[in-house]
């Protein structure tokens, strides 16, 4: 018995603290919601058009239990480029101090859970609105918190914005038809303008052959085509023009063209024009001529004819070389790894069916010798041809240099008068007339 009566009234105590707990937790009261509590917000329903009329909602809400007090001022910058055109609101007194700023006055105070609303008439005049801050400051009205009175608001704006990319054929070549493909786009939030105009200046040295394009009226006079647009291009929409030439003109290494886009009302120049440079495929080889030293009169003399690919393709088809030495000079050999060779004593022909590729070089040698005695200046004069070679400019040269000799020459006069049975004096001079 005594044991159950300890168990009792063990439970009792137990129960009589939990009850007190409980009561002790549920007298805590909540924390109180603040006398004056302002929020201030700032919506814009639709993004701005450029010249157009947008807005912006103005708001101050109190969230508090008690009105607010006056004055409440609220103050509103616009980014450059947005100018206010209006503003209006119930219980608001504007006063405009600038074309980008605004202060307004609350004649009123705000009840519990109640608004102020004002409305804002904007208009953007430059592009630099898309992207831009609208910052609106509270003051006053009795707040408690300072956290809500400040909003800084990015401005969304519609733009009309043409983009111009271009794109040539690949490896374009001298003779052969190359495309130019200009692509315009829209890449604003509205419709085109009308009408767009694409300029294409074409390389000088370039031969226009057409132009096609779709909804586009086309024209091209002494190198220049001028594509004219007359119907709005949606937002995300392009078109595409392509241009057709022929590089005639084998001394350019690269065509280098250029397009520009125009429309009124566009707010973004920097992709209104392009540049492409490409280079241009060249079948090319350029032959030089060498002479070993010293190059003197008796000797014989070295002679190396160069055959460079200076062009962008390798050569195709047979290069034929051709020299001639200068009388009284005598080829004496030739020699030429892959060349075929037919020589007399001053005329070379040699042919090569091997392909050279860009840079590589192959050689002619030749030994000369010197024969005449009064020849003061080599001359060596050769040629090298190709089919297909688009710069016929440097497929010849002519190499002249001064011929070194050795020459002695002796003079002899007399000291003095000759006489009868009398001895002379004679003066010997060796001179040396040459230039070793």
């Amino acid at each position: 018995m005594p044991r159950y009566s300890v168990i009792l009234v063990g439970a009792l105590i137990t129960a009589v603290l939990l009850s007190s707990c409980s009561k002790a937790k549920s007298s805590v009261a909540p924390p109180p919601a603040p006398a004056v509590d302002l929020v201030l917000s700032v919506h814009q329903p639709t993004p701005l058009v450029v010249g157009s009329e947008g807005q912006l909602f103005v708001t101050v809400r109190n969230r508090g239990v008690r009105s607010s007090s006056v004055p409440l001022l609220v103050r509103d910058t616009l980014p450059a480029g947005v100018v206010f055109s209006k503003a209006e609101g119930a219980g608001w007194i504007f006063s405009e101090t600038g074309t980008e700023f605004l202060s307004a006055s609350l004649t009123s105070a705000i009840p519990p859970g109640d608004s102020a609303v004002m409305r804002l008439a904007i208009i953007a005049q430059a592009s630099a609105a898309a992207g831009g801050n609208n910052v609106a400051v509270m003051i006053g009205g009795g707040g408690e918190f300072s956290d809500d009175n400040r909003v800084v608001t990015p401005l969304r704006a519609d733009m009309m914005d043409l983009a111009l990319h271009m794109r040539s054929s690949p490896d374009p070549t001298v003779g052969k038809p190359v495309d130019w493909v200009l692509s315009i786009a829209n890449v604003g939030s509205v419709p085109s303008a009308a009408p767009v105009v694409v300029v294409d200046t074409l390389p000088v040295g370039v031969e226009y052959v057409s132009a096609t394009a779709t909804g586009w009226q086309l024209s091209a006079s002494n190198g220049v085509v001028v594509a004219t647009y007359t119907e709005a291009m949606a937002p995300g929409d392009s078109s595409v023009i392509v241009l057709r030439a022929i590089p005639r003109d084998a001394s350019m290494r690269a065509l280098r063209n250029g397009a520009s886009v125009a429309m009124v009302g566009d707010q973004v120049s920097g992709n209104n024009r392009a540049l492409i440079e490409t280079p241009l495929a060249l079948m090319d080889i350029a032959l030089g001529i060498t002479f070993g030293s010293p190059v003197v009169l008796g000797d014989n003399v070295a002679c190396t004819i160069s055959v460079r690919n200076t062009g962008t393709l390798p050569t195709s088809g047979a290069i034929v070389v051709s020299d001639t030495v200068a009388a009284g000079v005598s080829i004496a050999s030739v020699s030429g790894a892959g060349w075929s060779v037919v020589a007399g004593t001053r005329f070379l022909r040699a042919e090569r069916a091997a392909s050279l590729a860009p840079g590589e070089v192959a050689t002619v040698n030749m030994v000369l010798f010197l024969v005449d005695p009064q020849l003061r200046e080599l001359v060596s004069s050769a040629g090298v041809s190709l089919a297909g070679d688009g710069l016929a400019a440097n497929n010849s040269a002519v190499r002249r240099v001064v011929v070194d000799f050795r020459d002695l020459g002796i003079a002899m006069r007399a000291q003095s008068p000759f006489s009868s049975g009398g001895s002379a004096s004679w003066v010997v001079t060796v001179t040396n007339e040459g230039t070793l």
